[in-house]
């Protein structure tokens, strides 16, 4: 069945080969770009999980081991379902190296400007609409951040989207075809956003018979992952529930399925399933309007496209669906659309839009005339492309990458290379277990693992010869505490020991010697700047962090500016230990040196018979935040410390 015809005002500004030429050159260099970017992210240690995971799960595959992540613990497929990764284990048959994943990202997020542009042509009859469309998603910040976040393959959904659109738009119904069916092997819940196109081919080209095939190939895959795939695949693996690992970052409890939160509000029957959709509409209003960072996605996407989606129903319903997806999850990363989640709902809301300026032009074009249409039409699109391009200051990464939080520092590529240069000591194929950004590097060893906690697995079930721990974490896998806390507690365990350290970045092999453990734990943990604690007219404190220490006897240092202290009357520096005084002593303004500092040595002992917290505290009136502190102790009260938590 052909499109139905444009009224008359629809005069097609006729077509060249400059713009299909710019949007190729544009595509291009986007790739590019963004790959060089992703690149300089990996190589700076700035992964995350889910490239860890998906690479991973594509690299075993290639080596005998269908879908299988080590990172998981699990297999891939029972947390997606994305048959497209075979793409790239098809890589892996032939080489080790990391860079396709990520061209194969950046490659198809850059390369869907193309079938969007000629898609936008088509419903606009303009070239210059279609180039400026597809230049707004060029620009789309949410796009950006997605891309450098980590690897998804949500980050295939625009290119296959776009040109199952484009293709259904000239009657390339083969083509449609196929495109539709790599949307749908990009993972398990493309069908919602598949079933969109098959509405657009549904109402806008009046072609139900397309529209049918499009939604028979949505049932039968929706059909055979969630009824059958899934509840096949079974209960997650002892290894993946012991290291807290899920599809939404949280323990699975769904029953008879293992998808999670990010699914659950299906529900765990055929019957469950069908009535959560028919429902959808209403608990997507309700839940949008229970918390204000549901609204805000909302409203971020609709400022950015400057409403132009709600100007076609179509478009409208198009959009819903793969939104109310997001939504209806209790998983804020979803509903907030942080990391990758924008690049699931994006596609349509392009699509929306392209539908909403096309009502613009055609109501135009009833009372002012073709050319008036026609210019109103790309002063739409360049307007859309403004606002993507200024909403990508705050929202994501356009090329000028200055003091963005999705770019890279100088300081973060060192810490890169220097991290790089200290996991190359680990001999291939050891055993190990490592923070996420060294663990993208070795997770194409079959005996490396991400590393969650001395008492969970690896270490309850293997013998780990090595661990690495990136104690800055570019891209913050763990909260602050955690960073440090974890090389902290590893120089604290007896049957490893630090053979290499350089930026926080360190290794540790079992059986070393722990004399650089000792050097280390003194000057990265047992030496602070001062904490204010609490501040008003009348009280003020600053306080060192707690740490733990074995019974035995310490030196407590404090360098103190003696100006600040007895500018306000004096003061008082005292250890605690376990909550109780343990040493105090009065601060003498006359000690102070030419500078105004002083330094004052409390010796204390901490008597209880397990390691106990011990913080180093000043309180007065005036205090500076300059405020140095430092424990001492001989190795052999280090030793004391050590092997308290053996694997």
């Amino acid at each position: 069945m052909s499109q139905a015809p444009e009224p008359s005002s629809g005069r097609w500004i006729a077509p060249s080969h400059a713009a299909p030429m710019a949007v190729v050159v544009l595509s291009l260099m986007y790739s590019g770009w963004f790959f060089h970017l992703s690149m300089d992210r990996f190589n700076s240690l700035a992964c995350v999980l889910d490239f860890i995971h998906i690479d991973s799960a594509c690299y075993f595959t290639a080596h005998g081991r269908f879908m299988w992540s080590n990172a998981l613990m699990s297999g891939f497929f029972e947390h997606h379902v994305s048959p497209i990764l075979l793409v790239v284990s098809a890589f892996y048959l032939v080489s080790d190296s990391h860079w396709f994943i990520l061209l194969f990202q950046a490659a198809s997020a850059g390369l869907a400007a193309i079938p969007l542009f000629y898609f936008a042509r088509g419903a606009l009859k303009s070239d210059l609409a279609g180039l400026l469309v597809a230049m707004a998603y060029l620009a789309n910040g949410e796009v950006h951040r997605a891309i450098l976040f980590d690897y998804h393959m949500y980050a295939h959904f625009p290119l296959f989207t776009f040109a199952t659109a484009a293709a259904l738009q000239v009657g390339k119904n083969r083509l449609a075809m196929l495109f539709a069916f790599l949307l749908l092997a990009t993972q398990e819940d493309a069908f919602i956003t598949l079933a969109g196109v098959g509405l657009y081919a549904a109402v806008i080209l009046r072609d139900i018979k397309r529209a049918g095939a499009i939604w028979l190939g949505c049932a039968i895959w929706a059909g055979l992952v969630f009824l059958v795939v899934y509840p096949w695949l079974g209960a997650p693996s002892p290894e993946a529930v012991e290291i807290g690992i899920s599809p939404a970052g949280v323990k699975m409890e769904t029953s008879g399925f293992k998808y999670g939160i990010r699914y659950a509000w299906l529900g765990g029957s055929p019957k469950q399933i069908a009535a959560a959709f028919a429902t959808s509409p209403i608990q997507t209003t309700g839940k949008l309007l229970a918390e204000p960072s549901r609204v805000y996605s909302w409203k971020r996407f609709s400022i950015g496209f400057l409403l132009l989606p709600f100007l076609s129903l179509t478009g409208v319903l198009i959009l819903f669906w793969p939104s109310m997806e997001l939504f209806l999850s209790d998983y804020e990363m979803s509903y907030r659309l942080l990391g990758h989640y924008p690049l699931l709902p994006v596609s349509t809301w392009f699509l929306a839009a392209t539908l909403g300026v096309a009502n613009i032009r055609r109501m135009a074009g009833l009372g002012l005339g073709s050319r008036v249409a026609g210019s109103l039409s790309v002063a739409s699109c360049a307007a859309l492309f403004a606002s993507q391009s200024f909403f990508s200051f705050s929202q994501g990464a356009l090329p000028f990458m200055a003091d963005n939080p999705n770019g890279i520092s100088p300081e973060v590529r060192e810490h890169g290379r220097k991290g790089l240069d200290v996991i190359s000591r680990i001999p291939d194929a050891a055993s190990l277990a490592a923070h996420p950004g060294p663990l993208s590097h070795l997770n194409h060893n079959p005996n490396a693992y991400l590393f969650v906690g001395m008492d969970k697995f690896p270490f309850t079930q293997k013998k780990i010869e090595y661990v690495v721990l990136d104690g800055k974490d570019p891209h913050k896998f763990r909260n602050r505490l955690w960073q440090a806390d974890d090389p902290r507690k590893m120089l604290l365990t007896g049957d490893f020991g630090l053979v290499a350290q350089d930026d926080h970045v360190y290794l540790f092999r079992r059986g070393a010697e722990k004399k650089m453990d000792y050097t280390m734990f003194l000057e990265r943990f047992a030496t602070f700047m001062g904490k204010s604690l609490a501040f008003d007219s009348r009280v003020g404190a600053l306080s060192s962090p707690a740490i733990p220490l074995a019974p035995g006897e310490y030196e407590a240092e404090y360098i103190i500016d003696m100006k600040a202290v007895c500018g306000f009357g004096g003061g008082e520096a005292k250890v605690l230990v376990d909550g109780q005084t343990a040493a105090n002593m009065t601060l003498d303004c006359s000690s102070a040196r030419e500078d105004g500092s002083t330094s004052i040595t409390l010796p204390f002992v901490v008597k209880a018979d397990a390691p106990a917290p011990v913080s180093l505290w000043i309180t007065g009136k005036g205090f500076s935040r300059e405020t140095a502190f430092r424990i001492r102790m001989s190795f052999a009260t280090f030793i004391k410390n050590v092997g308290r938590d053996k694997p």
